[in-house]
């Protein structure tokens, strides 16, 4: 009783002074502003997961991550590679950075011979692959990729030498977040010559590849992946010509008949083929290339009066039982950025074309090479790996070659230019979501 008689009072003589001192912590120092992360980009891989060599790997001049469609089991550098991947895989990079990755693949003897090479793709609305065989002896399916945590869908159009063909379950292909759906064209078309795919995102975004294997009777002929071509055009370029002999497949996918003139561009400047190509409205239409395109790697130009756009097959030899197929694609000139890297022993050569009328410098890795107008220019790729980049419109690809036994393996990879140009969206591993 006597301590509470005693405070009482003092408290009354607090609050009669007319003030309470109340002590402030000390203000908090403001926090420095963060620099907003840089903007990413990511690129899809694909992976036949076959009884081959296989590996995904990738370059670039900063941090690139490598990793699995849903983010896991990443690995970080400026070279990043799996061997033996199961699944498709993710490149992930700074927007606008100079970096690449591709998937690589041999085999001497099975239904993947050959060697084979993919640059990972950016995801995309719309894409064309040109010069797809399906078949008796032939046969190819699309991979379909969706990087993102949302469903996509695709539709498929084809263009044969007897028209534009929509047939059943080629529309609304549903592929889950974070995952990949393989389509085999069997299930929907058959023609007796090459055709024409036309893929559009009917929701989502996504990057598609189409794996083609060939036999002469029950030789394989070959595998390999069929690059994708540019969106039709009045003017378009295929780089990386090269091998033994060619088989051209341009589509028309417009109303009316396209008169096409070809031209070679070369390291000499421009050499015409002798004789246009008719190809009739909406159908595709092939023609053999002049045999002994063996020498340096070079572009063919494809001018033409309606959008067309165009692919080509390659052979390495004369003698089937030697060969092996190879697969380029019409591009439209970009500036150039990206990387690659070759992850095993082969023999590796640029083929830059030029089909502008401006000089263009390219850099690769530590060196730069002039690429004189209407013109191409073939450089080794000693070190294996490089960033590339260029001052000007440019069409590029990467032409390998490797012995297989009695096989003459071969690769050409047309380089996607502006694949790291596209804004990733960002990617948060979901448990729930399977990859």
């Amino acid at each position: 009783m006597k301590a509470k008689l005693f405070i009482a009072p003092a408290i009354a003589v607090v609050l009669a002074a007319g003030a309470v001192f109340i002590p402030t912590p000390e203000a908090a120092e403001p926090e420095p502003p963060q620099p907003a992360p840089a903007a990413a980009t990511s690129l899809a891989c694909p992976v036949v997961g076959a009884d081959a060599t296989e590996y995904v790997s990738g370059f670039g001049s900063g941090e690139i991550t490598l990793s699995a469609i849903d983010g896991q089991d990443s690995s970080v550098g400026t070279e990043v590679s799996k061997k033996s991947p199961s699944a498709p895989m993710r490149v992930r990079g700074e927007k606008g950075a100079d970096f690449g990755a591709a998937t690589w693949l041999y085999q001497q003897a099975g239904t993947d011979r050959g060697l084979s090479a993919a640059y990972c793709l950016s995801p995309e609305s719309e894409q064309w692959f040109v010069g797809v065989r399906a078949y008796t002896e032939a046969q190819a399916q699309v991979e379909l990729i969706n990087l993102d945590q949302h469903e996509a869908a695709a539709d498929l159009t084809f263009y044969t030498d007897q028209g534009m063909q929509l047939t059943q379950g080629s529309r609304g292909i549903r592929i889950a977040p974070l995952s990949t759906q393989t389509v085999p064209l069997s299930s929907l078309i058959s023609s007796d010559k090459p055709l024409a795919i036309r893929v559009q995102s009917s929701a989502g975004r996504l990057a598609a590849f189409v794996r083609q294997r060939t036999w002469s009777g029950t030789q394989v002929d070959g595998a390999d992946w069929i690059a994708p071509a540019a969106a039709p055009a009045l003017t378009v370029t295929i780089p990386g010509v090269t091998g033994a002999k060619g088989e051209l497949t341009v589509v028309n996918p417009s109303e009316r008949s396209a008169s096409v003139s070809l031209d070679m561009l070369t390291s000499e400047g421009v050499v015409p083929l002798s004789s246009d190509l008719a190809v009739p409205a909406g159908k595709t239409e092939t023609m053999a290339l002049p045999d002994a395109l063996d020498g340096a790697a070079f572009g063919l130009r494809l001018s033409s009066d309606q959008p067309i756009t165009a692919g080509l097959k390659l052979d390495s030899d004369t003698d089937s039982a030697k060969s092996d197929s190879a697969y380029t694609a019409a591009l439209a000139p970009e500036d150039l950025l990206g990387g690659v890297r070759v992850p095993f022993k082969a023999d590796a050569k640029l083929s830059l074309v030029n089909p502008t009328n401006t000089d263009v410098l390219v850099q690769y890795g530590v060196q730069s090479v002039s690429v004189p107008a209407l013109s191409s220019v073939e450089v080794a790729l000693s070190e294996k790996t490089a960033a590339l980049s260029s001052d000007g419109p440019v069409i590029a690809a990467l032409v390998a070659t490797r012995k297989l036994g009695d096989v003459a393996g071969l690769a050409v990879m047309p380089i996607e230019t502006a694949a790291s140009l596209n804004t990733d969206l960002e990617v948060r591993y979901n448990p729930r979501v399977g990859s």
